[in-house]
């Protein structure tokens, strides 16, 4: 009784991971900028992070991030430095 029921069970497991994917399901690629939820017309964000003192006031530059764009929302470069680099 038990091999009538393995076999069983085996062939609904095989015949159910043999569907295909429906087109909907695939996903595109989206550019950077919608992944960003940024709009407009942008070339470039620059992030800038500065050190704060214990009394809340702000200090030097810590780090800065700048990531350029192409004209498709893609980025195209990225440029991480900390507060000692030029």
């Amino acid at each position: 009784m038990r091999i009538p029921i393995f076999t069983l069970a085996a062939i609904l497991l095989i015949a159910s991971c043999n569907e295909k994917k429906s087109e909907s399901t695939v996903s595109r690629a989206i550019p950077d900028l919608a992944g960003e939820n940024l709009k407009g017309d942008i070339t470039q964000v620059e992030l800038d992070t500065y050190l704060i003192d214990s009394t809340g006031k702000m200090g030097p530059l810590d780090e800065k991030s700048i990531e350029k764009f192409d004209s498709s929302g893609y980025s195209i470069s990225y440029v991480d430095m900390n507060g000692k680099d030029s």
